[in-house]
């Protein structure tokens, strides 16, 4: 045994230094804390905090396996929609009915343009989005869908339903939607498009690199609790209640009044924010609550722990302010910048730490702080408040995500196709 001491030590020698090597190689990967900052409108009420259940639940299923996170790590979420902008007379100002018209007519222009009702078919709305893509189906229902059922339901039915859209997509990469899914020229109704996508789906998941997997075949009510469907299908009344369950009249003005309530929180919030940040010695409380829950997650920032920041909003502008600003001692290894108007505020020069000189012809952007040390800016183009960054900054991507939503600016993380493409570029992308 002697004699094959020094051959098994020397293999022993080289699995260990192939197993460090790989460890080095992952390390930016290995328990990574994640730090979401929200944006404007949020308020502390039942409705943000199953959002809040609902976002943190996708964020685990699909975020946390590629950073190798502990499922049990928590997800540092620092709350300030207390400190942002009150309406003193509870929105009294908001255009409504009652007023008195200025001219001759007395209808609504948006009454007569409403006269009939939307013409589509109440039993084929989701098959329609499917047979364009299906993903985007998925994601529609996502984002309307209610929270009965546990986050865990959730996320497990959006790993299933979001592994088993990527195999068909790189299975067949330039096809379109019914090529992948031959079997959406079959479905009969909404109902049917919903079981036949959960019997597809079925054993599909997503391994610790995001990449989808199949294991072996079991029941649909196995692979996705029976609380899950349902929670599925209570989704898609919502989406015929509200695209095509009532007058186009009774639609738009609740388009209207939905738009107009966000615009106006919007607006509070921003001014009441950039009113009250306060200097570097003295911070405003929306800002020091940002920075303590960074703070907070970078205490345990190591070579093999680094520090994600997912910031949505207003929140990118804050927590810009705060890495730029007023805790430039703080590091960040990956920022991820959703539906922000970061770089809006840099062109306005109400930055924190704006150069009133710049842009220059020596130097045409911003660069970013070196304590960012990797920078995402993700925006959708239908969202009316999210702005790009790259042509403004140094060293940040600019990454384009169509919700396909009618309010898109709320709807990014609420669905899971949303979080699949985060994990991977969190994933693929260099330091």
């Amino acid at each position: 045994m002697s004699d094959h001491w020094p051959i098994n030590r020397c293999s022993l020698l080289k699995r260990s230094i192939r197993s460090v090597t790989k460890l080095l190689d992952l390390g930016w990967k290995l328990a990574m804390p994640l730090v979401y900052v929200h944006g404007v409108g949020n308020r502390w009420d039942d409705g943000y905090q199953r959002r809040s259940e609902q976002r943190d639940g996708l964020f685990r299923q699909f975020v946390f396996p590629v950073i190798g996170a502990d499922p049990a790590e928590a997800i540092r979420s620092p709350f300030w929609g207390d400190l942002g902008g009150h309406l003193r007379w509870s929105g009294s100002s908001f255009p409504t009915s009652g007023s008195e018209a200025f001219g001759d007519g007395e209808a609504d222009l948006i009454d007569e343009i409403a006269a009939t009702e939307l013409a589509m078919d109440s039993d084929r709305f989701l098959v329609t989005v499917a047979h364009r893509d299906l993903a985007d189906a998925v994601d529609l229902l996502f984002s309307v869908c209610p929270m009965p059922v546990s986050s865990d339901d959730i996320g497990a039915a959006a790993v299933q339903l979001v592994a088993y859209c990527t195999s068909r997509a790189r299975a067949v990469p330039d096809g379109d939607s019914l090529s992948r899914h031959p079997w959406l020229a079959e479905v009969e109704d909404d109902e049917d498009l919903i079981e036949q996508l959960l019997q597809h789906s079925t054993g599909w998941s997503l391994d610790q690199h995001g990449d989808p997997r199949h294991t072996a075949a079991r029941r649909p009510a196995e692979s996705l609790s029976a609380g899950g469907g349902a929670w599925l299908n209570g989704g898609l009344r919502l989406v015929r209640r509200a695209a095509i369950g009532a007058p186009m009249s009774t639609a738009l003005h609740v388009a209207r009044a939905m738009v107009g309530e966000r615009a106006t929180t919007v607006a509070a919030d921003a001014l009441v924010y950039l009113s009250s940040r306060g200097d570097a010695n003295a911070p405003g409380g929306i800002v020091q609550r940002v920075a303590d829950a960074v703070e907070e997650a970078a205490r345990k920032r190591t070579d093999d722990r680094p520090l994600v920041v997912v910031a949505h909003s207003l929140g990118g502008l804050i927590t810009y302010d705060v890495l730029s600003h007023y805790r430039p001692d703080l590091t960040v290894d990956v920022l991820v910048t959703v539906g922000s108007q970061v770089g809006l505020f840099a062109e306005l020069g109400l930055l924190r730490s704006s150069d009133p000189s710049l842009p220059t012809v020596e130097q045409p952007r911003i660069d970013v702080p070196p304590n960012i040390r990797r920078w995402l800016n993700v925006v959708d183009r239908a969202d009316v408040l999210a702005f790009r960054a790259e042509p403004v900054f140094r060293a940040v991507r600019d990454f384009v995500y169509p919700s396909a939503a009618v309010w898109a600016h709320g709807a990014y993380f609420r669905q899971p196709h949303f979080h699949a493409r985060l994990a991977q570029r969190i994933l693929r992308g260099p330091r």
